[in-house]
C-alpha cells in the first residue's frame, strides 16, 4: 500500500514591494524558484518528493502569491513500533 503526501508551500507578497531591486525579478517567483531548487527530487522527508503544481495567483488587491505543492509517495509502513516506542525506518535506516 503507498500513501500519497502533499507539502504545500505558499509565498504570498505585498504588491507595493513586489519587484526585487537586485534582480527585477517578482519577490514570489524568485523564492519559489529558490524554493524548488531546494525541495525538488531530493529525500528530505524520508522518500523522494516531487513538484506537482506550480500556481501563480493573486489573494488581493495587496498581495500577489505563488502555492508549490510537492507530493511524496510512500509506502504506508514507514512508522515501526516495537516495544512501544515508535521511530521512523526508511529502507533499514533508523533515524
Amino acid at each position: 500500500m503507498v500513501k500519497e503526501l502533499d507539502i504545500i508551500f505558499y509565498i504570498l507578497c505585498e504588491q507595493k514591494n513586489l519587484k526585487d531591486a537586485d534582480t527585477g525579478i517578482a519577490r514570489h517567483d524568485l523564492l519559489a524558484a529558490l524554493i524548488q531548487d531546494q525541495f525538488n527530487y531530493t529525500n528530505y522527508f524520508g522518500s523522494k518528493i516531487q513538484l506537482i503544481s506550480d500556481v501563480a495567483s493573486v489573494v488581493d488587491v495587496n498581495y500577489a502569491c505563488r502555492t508549490l505543492t510537492f507530493r511524496q509517495n510512500t509506502d504506508s509502513n514507514l512508522v515501526k513500533t516495537q516495544n512501544g516506542y515508535s521511530r521512523l525506518a526508511n529502507k533499514d535506516v533508523v533515524y
